[in-house]
């Protein structure tokens, strides 16, 4: 696994969920991006649920992923069909192929 999150393709339908954030890292955000940190905790307060990426600005989302403030969840369902393949030893990656994408850790 890498030390810190790679600049991995967000699909639409993945949703941002709030990791383990406290006072001093909120203190250091920019009002755009407090804004999207109080937005997304405010959603799953609500809804138990992340909120769609597709309805966040992906320049500030990936910003707060690089801090680990936020991670997304890929959504499945009991209904889709996922297909586990092991690459090479060297890599240690998994694709998921499910009937919604592909997710590669190694993009």
């Amino acid at each position: 696994m890498p030390k810190t999150p790679q600049n991995v393709k967000l699909d639409a339908w993945w949703r941002v969920r709030t990791g383990n954030i406290c006072e001093a890292d909120v203190k250091v955000l920019l009002p755009e991006e407090k804004k999207m940190v109080d937005a997304i905790l405010d959603h799953e307060k609500d809804t138990r649920e992340g909120v769609v990426v597709g309805s966040l600005d992906r320049s500030i989302l990936q910003l707060l992923i690089e801090r680990g403030l936020v991670y997304c969840d890929v959504p499945v369902e009991e209904s889709d069909h996922i297909y586990r393949r092991f690459l090479s030893r060297e890599c240690q990656a998994t694709v998921f192929v499910a009937e919604k994408g592909c997710f590669n850790p190694k993009r």
